[in-house]
């Protein structure tokens, strides 16, 4: 039944806005490695672990310096304390606002995201994540303890057995009413507007490239597009650019106040869809505002970019497919470029190392998960890259240093616990420079793969981002891209770490530096025109030169003398790799689209500082020379939220509430639940986890009460369930899981004799069981990998030692002359699989190819049977149908798609996807003997599936089967089979 559960489990715990969409989260390891420390401010806990204490000052002071202005502006009037949580035990970037659990949990890592530009990250990070708490704190419809009330149902088979009230689930629904409504790009659009007095993030040459290519080639997003993620990591970007312009659009036309406004409107219980709060506060539909914003775009962008597009000059895109192709590198000898590529993917990680010979016009993927740039050996025969890898036995994973043979085909793994990024190999020595970064701040290091030693190049202490180095010709000189303000600037430094000094230095963007390999200037993406395009700088003359006119934006350059300019082109489709045979200097031409847009620079411009000592510079953020106080973490306890539920469940009316807590690190936690019903029926449950040691312990309870009478006798049937154990993640796809689980099934019969009311009680069951599960989750990532996946596999495969006590009768016991059970033992091994594998077909059409299996060792009582039909079995045939103690059931589903994008809108629901599919049913479940092909059933099928969004975040699935199942089948004297069965569920998650 736990398949079957999981969907009325599987509710929302805390809401929370995660704010890269395009990355995932780390796996939930518990590391207990690491050592809790806390800073306490006027309104503010910031908690953090060992390593990661100036990020943690930087946050405790820019949390109570943006405080007033955000409040303000949304008429926040609370006082509850709010959390930050800060993390630095994985290479990753991200921040994540629980708005309903006072709680922001920052990471470390600076973000170098190739969709957005560069800013600094805690600044941006702590604003923009403060802003989703406060506004959505604004939005919250039942108060500060309710994220969401649930309605659920389940029907059942009208199949039963002697021993159970009822058949097996056929339909359910789990369905949620949010407690807070915003669509996805209001609530992202005003984290990026943030407040006119805390403006740290602003309309950028990034956001304005990804806006402008896709207005101009008629690619925007629609509305309905707009009001949910469940795109590409492109799509969701854009989301996150087109919410931004169009919160700036409303601000600039209709005034600041009314985002606020807006935001406040959607308090209301019974407000459901964003557009009523837009019409009472703006007097226009959000369709009517978005028609205004769009047509002023394209006037905007077709006015702005007239004399580039006469102009244009891109080259030849050689590497079309894709929309995130980087880094593009010449090999030293073939006539060869190597690039990282997600082609054929449809989110930016993971992505491949791939190699395009420009005489055979042949691509070859070399290596999977590589990420940023790649970098040729001196003689051409190496490529250095690097991939995330585990690092420790608690789970945290580093980008390390490889390097890859291309005539062995061998790869070697360089470093451990690296954490190293854009390598780039000297030309005339065995030296790979590279970035490394810890606490927040970036640095430049020296690996000898040989001896496998790494060594400083600079020590920056106070947040400083650094992005891709090259060496020069000589090797003795390294150009890189440096952040100590909004923008990258170019800056050189000796490769001893001496005389450093900045190349350019100024408001615009320069990024992405490679030197020419003939020596005197240097290739770089600059974004001086208002566009990034690709410059070349004489070192002599410190004159620059523009190289390319496009549309959208030119980086990351690579040049050859003898073959010329390869880059990484943005279009409306995304990044290419561009290739120009014989580039040469250009006229530049001013984009003049960025004089009318809002909001393009920042209001509130950071002071920097640089004292030239051996690289190292200071930034600062107005900042106070104060030093908080830290102290040990003390366990900290979470808000309690409340999730109402009312439940219809065989035909009657249930009524309760999920709850849920956690203390703020996540390191315990308690999940429960309760309906009750008219006849005191009551489904109760209470899940805590303790994660403060390597494993997790975990104490599960489950009990159910059901009352139902025959004639004049009632009965009354208590199950319990109590499950101890322990859960270990092997790695981000392994778990296992061990547990005790101890069952106790009651009754109790009341009858009527005579006048007298006569009660008996007594247990029918008792278990226990020793249990060892291994689950796998390998299934490729993808928007559809969930209603269609077409890579990969999950399995579980389960060992249970169960030691079962079965009532058999009752006898009088001799000395208390009272009526007591009689039970027959049953101790038996049980073993329990389910895999599935996934295929890609062509079209994006896949094919599932499902096993199901069980095997008890002894012969059982029935009541311990496993049963083949139903839900999770064969579908054509009941539940109960089919059972045994052997059982084997196969599946083989073959799904396409209707449709990746419906774009129905009827509140509060969003269509999104549908896909269509058939399926063939083969199995069985029998006592004896060995496996009788013959013998097995067989049932064909359909299934309609669509994904939705509910309230715009929450992501539903909807399904619907039929099964015909061709076999008649006889079972406790009923026959079965040579009929139509139906099916459907709207839940979180699809259940077969």
């Amino acid at each position: 039944m736990s398949r079957l559960i999981k969907p009325f489990l599987f509710i929302v715990l805390i809401i929370s806005w995660n704010d890269n969409t395009a990355l995932a989260q780390p796996d939930d390891f518990n590391h207990p490695e690491l050592d809790w420390y806390s800073i306490k401010t006027e309104h503010f806990e910031v908690h953090f672990h060992n390593g990661v204490e100036r990020t943690a000052k930087e946050i405790a002071r820019i949390a109570e310096e943006i405080y007033a202005p955000i409040t303000d502006l949304y008429g926040y009037k609370g006082d509850k304390p709010f959390h930050f949580i800060v993390r630095d035990h994985d290479d990753y970037s991200n921040g994540a606002a629980y708005f309903y659990d006072n709680k922001i949990e920052i990471w470390a890592t600076p973000m170098d995201f190739d969709l957005r530009g560069t800013h600094p990250w805690l600044l941006g990070v702590v604003t923009h994540e403060f802003t989703h708490m406060i506004s959505l704190d604004q939005s919250k419809k039942f108060g500060d303890h309710i994220p969401a009330l649930y309605f659920q149902y389940i029907g059942y088979e009208q199949e039963i057995r002697p021993d159970v009230l009822y058949g097996f689930p056929n339909r359910i629904v789990s369905f949620p009413f949010a407690g807070a409504i915003i669509p996805p790009w209001f609530a992202e659009g005003i984290a990026q507007f943030q407040s006119e007095n805390t403006s740290y993030d602003f309309w950028d040459t990034h956001r304005d490239m990804i806006l402008r290519t896709a207005v101009l080639d008629h690619k925007m997003l629609s509305y309905n597009e707009m009001s949910s993620f469940g795109h590409t990591s492109l799509g969701n970007e854009q989301v996150y650019n087109s919410g931004f312009s169009l919160v700036n659009y409303i601000s600039e036309n209709y005034g600041s106040d009314t985002i606020a406004k807006i935001t406040r409107g959607m308090k209301s219980p019974l407000r459901i869809n964003f557009n009523s709060a837009v019409k009472k506060v703006l007097g226009k539909s959000i369709d009517k505002i978005y028609d205004e914003w769009k047509n002023f775009l394209e006037c905007v962008y077709q006015d702005g970019t007239k004399q580039i597009s006469k102009n244009e000059n891109r080259g030849v895109i050689i590497e079309k497919e894709g929309f995130g192709n980087f880094y593009p590198v010449w090999a030293p000898i073939n006539n060869q470029v190597a690039y990282v590529s997600n082609k054929g993917r449809e989110h930016f990680s993971p992505s491949s190392l791939t190699l395009y010979d420009f005489d055979k016009k042949e691509f070859q993927e070399i290596k999977s998960n590589v990420q940023y740039s790649p970098a040729f050996s001196p003689e051409g025969k190496q490529l250095a890259y690097v991939k995330k890898h585990r690092y420790d036995r608690f789970g945290s994973t580093y980008f390390e240093l490889f390097i890859y043979d291309l005539e062995s085909k061998q790869e070697t793994r360089i470093t451990h616990g690296g954490r190293l990024r854009n390598p780039n190999w000297s030309p005339v020595e065995n030296k790979i420079v590279c970035v490394t970064g810890k606490d927040g701040t970036d640095n430049l290091v020296i690996v000898n793969p040989s001896q496998r030693t790494i060594h400083p190049v600079t020590r920056f202490k106070n947040g400083e981002q650094i992005f891709r180095p090259s060496w020069s010709p000589d090797g003795k000189r390294i150009v890189f891209d440096i952040s100590n303000n909004n923008g990258r600037d170019i800056a050189m430094i000796n490769k001893n770490g001496d005389n450093f000094r900045y190349l350019i230095q100024d408001a615009s963007d320069s990024r992405t530096p490679v030197f020419n390999p003939i020596g005197g200037s240097i290739f770089f993406s600059w974004d001086k025109s208002g566009i990034f395009n690709i410059y070349e700088l004489d070192l002599e003359s410190n004159e620059s030169t523009p190289l390319t006119n496009v549309i959208g934006g030119a980086f990351m350059p690579s040049y050859h003398p003898q073959r010329g300019l390869a880059y990484s082109l943005y279009t409306s489709d995304g990044y290419k790799i561009a290739y120009i045979a014989d580039p040469k200097k250009l006229n530049e031409f001013n984009y003049l689209a960025k004089e009318r847009l809002p909001r393009s620079t920042p209001v509130t411009e950071i002071a920097q500082t640089n004292n030239g000592n051996n690289g190292n510079s200071s930034i600062g953020y107005n900042q106070k020379n104060d030093n908080p106080d830290v102290e040990k973490y003390k366990n900290t306890y979470g808000v309690l939220n409340l999730f109402p539920r009312v439940m219809v469940d065989y035909n009657t009316l249930k009524l309760g509430s999920y709850f849920a807590s956690s203390e703020v690190l996540n390191k315990y936690s308690i999940l429960g639940g309760f309906v009750l019903n008219r006849s005191f029926d009551m489904d109760l449950f209470g899940i805590i986890q303790y994660r403060k040691f390597y494993p997790t312990i975990f104490v599960e309870v489950y009990n159910q009460t059901r009352h139902t009478e025959d004639n004049s006798d009632k009965f009354k049937y208590n199950l319990l369930e109590v499950d101890l154990g322990l859960e270990l993640k092997l790695n981000t796809t392994n778990t296992i899981r061990g547990m005790f689980v101890y069952s106790r099934y009651d009754g109790k019969i009341t009858t009527q004799q005579g006048n007298n009311e006569v009660r008996f009680s007594y247990t029918y069951f008792l278990g226990s069981d020793f249990s060892l599960e291994w689950r796998h989750e390998g299934v490729a990532r993808s928007r559809t990998s969930v209603i269609n996946p077409r890579f990969g596999r999950r399995f579980t495969l389960k060992y249970d030692r169960l030691h079962n006590k079965f009532i058999k009768g009752f006898e009088i016991n001799r000395k208390y002359s009272t009526v007591q059970e009689v039970f027959k033992p049953f101790n038996y091994n049980q073993f329990n699989f389910d895999w599935s594998e996934f295929f890609s077909l062509p079209w994006k059409h896949g094919l599932e190819f499902h096993v199901r299996g069980g095997f008890i060792d002894k012969p059982v009582e029935s009541f311990f049977n496993l049963f083949a039909g139903g839900l999770l079995g064969l579908k054509g045939y009941p539940y109960y149908s089919i059972e045994g103690r052997k059982l084997l059931n196969t599946s083989l589903s073959y799904r396409f798609k209707i449709s990746d994008n419906l774009g129905v809108n009827i509140p509060p629901f969003q269509f999104d996807k549908l896909y269509a599919g058939l399926f063939v049913d083969f199995g069985n479940a029998w006592n004896e003997g060995s496996i009788q092909l013959d013998d097995f059933k067989k049932d064909v099928g359909f299934q309609i599936r669509v994904d939705t969004f509910a309230f715009y975040n929450f992501p539903m699935r909807l399904f619907f089967d039929g099964a015909y199942g061709f076999d008649e089948i006889t079972n406790r004297n009923f026959k079965y089979g040579k009929e139509w069965r139906f099916y459907f569920g709207f839940t979180f998650d699809y259940l077969d």
